[in-house]
């Protein structure tokens, strides 16, 4: 590493550039429409199962736990600790949307 400013500048111009030129393109519902997300995004098992109408989308939620070593550092250790799963672990959630008209 030639120095922590230069990681750091680098860290940020690549946060920069993907907050600019990816998350609105390809993350989020503003990237797309709602006829492409009905015709291409929900499969047809998924609405026979929920009996939703052709023209509803519809919502999931899905979660995940991603196991990690215990840190070293206190406060994140105490952080990422799971009593249920007696282990650290970082949970991701995962929303769909719902849209009924």
């Amino acid at each position: 590493m030639p120095s922590r400013a230069l990681v750091s500048e680098t860290l940020t111009a690549v946060a920069n550039a993907l907050t600019t030129n990816f998350v609105p393109h390809f993350l989020g519902y503003s990237h797309i429409g709602r006829e492409d997300a009905i015709a291409n995004h929900i499969p047809a098992l998924t609405s026979s199962i929920l009996e939703t109408r052709p023209d509803e989308l519809i919502g999931i939620l899905d979660g995940i736990y991603l196991y990690i070593d215990s840190p070293k550092d206190y406060v994140l250790q105490r952080k990422t600790y799971s009593g249920h799963k007696k282990r650290n672990l970082i949970k991701t959630m995962m929303v769909s949307l719902i849209d009924k008209r």
